[in-house]
């Protein structure tokens, strides 16, 4: 092994523990704001709207995902009608504990932390509360106008499309498992 490939190797080497350290540095961040966000956590408010079905037809909190919320001592709230296109009914929903709003603008009312799939509209940027979290796909470059909104309303927001793709951060990629997904759906 050439110098220069021992040098390439603890290159590559680095730069996988970095992006390790920032992926596990990502999530106690996440987890330091919403402890920080509220000083009784059983308070906090995470909530969902609806996505544009045109665009997307997924959602980004499932019965299941809503009652490990709850477990968590926090409470949950989705628009009306929220995975009917799924088949998930918002009875499942209620059976759980979570609260159904008769609107997007209640739900975004409500919420300390709004989780999405992808990037919100510019309608509803406007109608969150400042300090608000933000979680989703939120593609940086391609919404830029939205982001710049988001910056001026002074939301907290983490787009996880950014998280590192390694092996020690994949439970929490996206990416890799949408794809995973895509590749069974294409079978």
């Amino acid at each position: 092994m050439s110098d220069q490939d021992y040098k390439d190797t603890w290159k590559g080497f680095t730069k996988f523990v970095l992006w390790g350290t920032i992926a596990v540095i990502a999530i106690l961040v996440i987890l330091a704001l919403i402890l920080l966000w509220s000083k009784n956590i059983s308070k906090m408010i995470v909530g969902s709207t609806k996505e544009d079905l045109a665009l997307e037809k997924r959602v980004s909190l499932t019965p299941e995902t809503a009652k490990n919320i709850i477990g968590l001592g926090l409470r949950v709230c989705i628009e009306k009608g929220y995975a009917d296109h799924l088949g998930i009914q918002d009875k499942e929903y209620i059976n759980i504990g979570v609260e159904i709003k008769n609107s997007q603008q209640e739900v975004l009312n409500a919420c300390d932390l709004l989780i999405k799939v992808n990037c919100p509209s510019e309608k509803e940027i406007s109608n969150l509360k400042e300090k608000t979290i933000l979680i989703g796909m939120l593609n940086v470059s391609k919404n830029k106008n939205q982001i710049n909104e988001i910056l001026k309303k002074k939301l907290n927001i983490f787009s996880l499309e950014l998280l590192p793709r390694i092996t020690r951060a994949q439970s929490m990629d996206v990416l890799s498992s949408q794809s995973n997904l895509a590749g069974y759906r294409a079978v």
